[in-house]
């Protein structure tokens, strides 16, 4: 690796973090591994997540990078600013408006229904749901449109491209791995502490992810209006 892609990853860190924190996808992976055929299920449900990670933000910053190389730098700053600073108060709108939700419905929150077919599902269907948790999360669509919007503006060849994205799809999915490895590695300790923690994650889903999404839309909009001309 070099620098150009140390530092594209490096300004999206705060981005990637914001991805990997996600209860409900947790919760979701905790009744994947513990259903029948469970291991086989979780490598499933990470890799759709993954792939629905990696295929958007590729071809997004491909599409910006090509459309910025016949603009000028001034103007592709501009509008850098201006699609951070709009995400960022997108999120914090979604932040306050997860809070109301959350505040509204706790502590009479249940289990989503997809959760209640995982033991019947094949695993090409919970692949699809790995693919559908990411797709249809405006916070994670927020994210990954704000990540390639910096890999846009980046010095990057398309081959690097590909190694920045495939390592933020990664660290982006990194507790869905780490909550897969452990069950291989401890199955019965592992399923008992996931089981357990499963309740607890469904019902406080609102309130972590507005936390989350007011982080993040403070990040973002201060990146936004700091780089205003």
């Amino acid at each position: 690796m070099n620098g150009p892609i140390f530092q594209a990853l490096g300004e999206t860190l705060t981005i990637i973090a914001g991805l990997m924190i996600s209860p409900i996808r947790l919760a979701g992976l905790i009744v994947v591994l513990t259903s029948k055929g469970g291991r086989y299920k979780g490598v499933a449900f990470a890799a759709g997540f993954f792939v629905a990670l990696w295929v958007p933000t590729f071809l997004v910053a491909w599409l910006g990078h090509q459309a910025l190389a016949t603009s000028g730098a001034g103007g592709a700053s501009t509008w850098r600013s201006i699609i951070q600073g709009a995400l960022g108060a997108f999120l914090l709108f979604l932040g306050v408006l997860s809070f109301v939700k959350w505040s509204r419905a706790y502590p009479d929150i249940h289990e989503p229904k997809w959760m209640e077919k995982i033991d019947s599902a094949s695993s090409l269907e919970v692949f699809g749901i790995g693919i559908v948790l990411l797709l249809a999360n405006p916070k994670n669509l927020t994210l990954v449109v704000s990540a390639s919007t910096d890999y846009a503006h980046a010095a990057l060849s398309p081959a690097q491209l590909a190694i920045v994205v495939t390592v933020f799809s990664v660290l982006g999915s990194l507790l869905v791995f780490i909550a897969i490895v452990l069950e291989l590695a401890a199955r019965k300790t592992s399923i008992r502490i996931l089981s357990e923690m499963r309740p607890w994650l469904i019902s406080h889903n609102g309130l972590i992810l507005a936390v989350i999404l007011v982080i993040m839309g403070m990040h973002l909009l201060g990146r936004g209006l700091s780089g205003m001309p």
